[in-house]
C-alpha cells in the first residue's frame, strides 16, 4: 500500500483551505488534517508584552497530538486489512494510493513534519491583500484592534524567512491567482509526481507563471501560464471511499 502525504501551507487568509478542500474533495482515498484543530485553549496561549495573545507561534499548538494523528494515518493506511464501517474508519487495503492533505499556517516551521511529505505548497499574498482578507473574517476569540499588524504579520515574516532559508523543496503558489487555477496546477502536480514518484523525478521550487515541476512540465517554462484549462480528470483507484476529515480523537488522540 503506497501513501502520499501533502502539505498545504501559507500565510493566514491566503486561500489554504480553499485548495485543500477542494483537493480533499478530488483525490480518491484522500484523508484532511487540520492544523487549527490542535489550538491549545486561550487560557494555555501566552500573551506578548502587548497584551496580544501569541497563536501565531508553534507553541500555541498541540503539534505532538497533530503527528500522532499523522503517523497512526500512515500507519493505518499501510497496514489496514479491515473493510472500512464507516466514514471515519480508514479505509481498506487496496492497490491505490492513500492521499493524506495536511493543511496550516505552520507546517514547514515544525521539522518532525518535514520527512513526512511527499509534495509541499506554499500559499502567498502581499501584506495588503492579506490584511484585507484578514479583516472579513470572524475569529474566536476575535482580532483585537492592531493584532495584525502587531503579532500576525510579523510572526508571519519571521517564519518565512527561516522557512526559505532552509529551502527544502517547497512549491511557491501566487494566493492571487483564480484558485481554479491554482486548484488545477497542484491537482495536476500531484499526479504528476505520483506517477514519476519510483523514477525520482522531484520538484524543487516553482510558481504558477514560472518554473516546471518536471518534465511534462516545459511548457510552462516556455509560455508561463496554464495553457490547459479543462478540469483534470481525477486518478481512479478502482472504488471510491468517503474521503474523511481527520480530527483530534479520530485515531485514539485526544
Amino acid at each position: 500500500m503506497r501513501t502520499f502525504v501533502i502539505g498545504i501551507g501559507g500565510v493566514t487568509n491566503g486561500g489554504k483551505t480553499t485548495l485543500a478542500n477542494k483537493l480533499h474533495k478530488s483525490l480518491p482515498n484522500c484523508s484532511l488534517v487540520c492544523q487549527d484543530d490542535y489550538f491549545k485553549s486561550e487560557a494555555d496561549v501566552e500573551t506578548d508584552e502587548r497584551g496580544f495573545k501569541m497563536y501565531d507561534v508553534l507553541e500555541a499548538l498541540n503539534m505532538d497530538d497533530m503527528m500522532t494523528t499523522v503517523h497512526s494515518w500512515i500507519k493505518h493506511s499501510k497496514d489496514a486489512g479491515t473493510t472500512r464501517q464507516n466514514q471515519n474508519d480508514i479505509p481498506r487495503k487496496s492497490d491505490g494510493v492513500y492521499f493524506l492533505i495536511i493543511e496550516g499556517f505552520l507546517l514547514y516551521s515544525y521539522m518532525p513534519l518535514d520527512n513526512v511529505f511527499n509534495k509541499k505548497y506554499f500559499l502567498t499574498i502581499p501584506y495588503e491583500e492579506c490584511k484585507k482578507r484578514r479583516s472579513t473574517r470572524v475569529y474566536e476569540p476575535p482580532d483585537p484592534p492592531g493584532y495584525f499588524d502587531g503579532h500576525v504579520w510579523p510572526m508571519y515574516l519571521k517564519h518565512n524567512d527561516q522557512m526559505e532559508k532552509a529551502e527544502r523543496g517547497i512549491v511557491y503558489l501566487d494566493g492571487t491567482k483564480l484558485e481554479d487555477d491554482i486548484y488545477s496546477f497542484v491537482f495536476a502536480d500531484i499526479r504528476n509526481a505520483g506517477l514519476h514518484r519510483r523514477s525520482g523525478c522531484q520538484a524543487g521550487r516553482v510558481s504558477l507563471a514560472g518554473i516546471p515541476v518536471c518534465c511534462n512540465w516545459a511548457l510552462l517554462q516556455l509560455t508561463g501560464r496554464w495553457e490547459e484549462r479543462q478540469h483534470p480528470t481525477a486518478p481512479h483507484s478502482g472504488s471510491q471511499p468517503i474521503p474523511q476529515v481527520l480530527n483530534p480523537g479520530l485515531l485514539g488522540v485526544t
